[in-house]
């Protein structure tokens, strides 16, 4: 059993390295509410936990509104994600299908991040509401249930439609040197090294080579792997030596869509050629000395030697670079591509998808 906080701009400015000295081991953080909102202490405490070797994680306080709206939002202030780094749906409302919105919400961002996020809700909401759909999704449960709230835990929570519970909010009249006056206390009931696997992809969803996930939301191919011998070859290629993505729809005007991850793995370059090649373009490094690249893009959301999760958000797409058009290039290399650096595409392969 380890113990933990979560906390907000409420908390004021916070000493993380009494905090840490006061044996917390992990702590949530308020991130965004609503489609508007961002907490002004967020990255400051982020940063000052990742300084102090706390679990971080981060948390969206739901308003009810568009829930996809809502999960962008969220997901865009997040700032990056490190490995084992934890995310939470905060659900304190009344809404008229909680259940389907909070599930709606928690699978954006699962999709933009690579991480399923904990459902926070209290023990009533828990007990009288059919979470099935969240639990069959695989979202952990963060219960809060306070009896006498004295500080101390008192009678364990019901889990409803869960096995069990994750995370237990005990309290919210703790006390925890560094943090003036009152602040919510947690505990998890396993390791550290359990908790962190809340917050990162699991190793049977990692691509061991053979397929990856889409790197963008809609999925509209304008040239396969290995078309246009006669355009590449200027380029000493046997044809296009990746897959190109469609990025203009009727919700992206200007052809600037979210760049996910196809695996997880580590940034090792970010570059910008200008009018040529790829234009401003990341690659990635994965296990196995896999390699993704994700071309044309307008901006980069990750900086190298990052680590990202599998559909992390890394960029939007645009039109830099050689390109008669806005799309995004995706370029595969698969294992043991260094052997094959002379095949005609530079050692790049045909990817196979989810």
């Amino acid at each position: 059993m380890i113990r933990g906080l979560d906390c907000s701009h409420w908390q004021g400015t916070i000493n993380w390295s009494l905090v840490k000295n006061d044996n917390i081991k992990f702590a949530f953080a308020k991130c965004t509410q609503g489609n508007s909102f961002k907490d002004a202490k967020y990255y400051n405490n982020k940063i000052s936990c990742q300084a102090n070797d706390i679990l971080f994680g981060s948390y969206h306080f739901a308003n009810g509104g568009d829930p996809i709206q809502e999960a962008d939002f969220y997901v865009a202030n997040i700032g990056a994600l490190k490995k084992g780094e934890l995310m939470c749906l905060d659900w304190e409302i009344s809404h008229s299908n909680p259940v389907d919105w909070c599930k709606k919400f928690l699978d954006r961002v699962y999709s933009r991040s690579g991480v399923r996020p904990f459902l926070y809700t209290n023990e009533a909401r828990v007990k009288s509401l059919n979470w099935k759909p969240v639990v069959d999704g695989n979202y952990g449960l963060w219960v809060a249930k306070y009896g006498i709230n004295n500080g101390q835990m008192n009678t364990k929570p019901d889990t409803g439609a869960w096995d069990f519970y994750a995370i237990w909010q005990y309290t919210s009249k703790g006390s925890v040197k560094g943090i003036t006056g009152n602040v919510d206390l947690d505990t998890y009931n396993g390791s550290l090294d359990s908790l962190k696997k809340y917050g990162v992809v699991t190793i049977n969803e990692q691509s061991m080579g053979r397929k990856i996930a889409y790197p963008i939301d809609k999925v509209y191919i304008t040239q396969n792997f290995g078309e246009n011998p006669a355009i590449y070859k200027q380029f000493g290629l046997k044809g296009h030596n990746g897959m190109d993505f469609r990025t203009k729809f009727w919700d992206s005007p200007l052809g600037r869509r979210y760049v996910m991850a196809s695996l997880s793995g580590v940034v090792i370059e970010i570059g910008n050629q200008g009018g040529a090649g790829y234009g401003i373009f990341i690659r990635l490094k994965h296990d196995g000395n896999e390699q993704t690249v994700y071309g044309h893009l307008y901006k980069t959301y990750v900086k190298v030697n990052q680590y990202v999760n599998k559909g992390q958000t890394i960029g939007l797409t645009d039109n830099t670079g050689f390109s008669t058009g806005a799309h995004l290039h995706l370029g595969y290399r698969e294992k043991g591509w260094e052997n094959k650096i002379n095949n005609g595409y530079n050692g790049y392969s045909e990817p196979s998808f989810e």
